[in-house]
């Protein structure tokens, strides 16, 4: 998902989320996030993704995924013009052999 970011390719990224997504306590469902990740790869000529480590807690057909991860985005220049750090919090379930992620929640620490 990170690669499909970094290389602006959302609906790569969006194979992933569930048809009943939503992010952020409601405010952005699965179309909104679609948009979202358009606009920033529309925005920025590049862009950089930096993961930590993640911690998973699976539970059955479900999981729990908690990380960081560093963003950045700019002109393409050798030095980002932007970088904001995240916390993510996600919901995944198994939907036949594929996991999708069906509730994300992130803020910027």
């Amino acid at each position: 998902m990170a690669k499909a970011v970094e290389e602006k390719r959302p609906r790569d990224f969006m194979e992933y989320i569930a048809a009943d997504f939503t992010g952020n306590d409601g405010s952005v469902d699965r179309d909104g996030l679609a948009s979202l990740l358009r606009a920033e790869a529309l925005r920025n000529e590049s862009i950089g993704v930096a993961p930590g480590r993640a911690d998973v807690e699976l539970q059955g057909d479900r999981a729990v995924v908690r990380l960081t991860a560093t963003l950045t985005g700019g002109s393409g220049g050798l030095l980002p013009e932007r970088a904001s750090r995240y916390a993510i919090v996600s919901g995944w379930k198994r939907e036949g052999r594929t996991w999708r992620c069906y509730n994300a929640t992130w803020s910027e620490n």
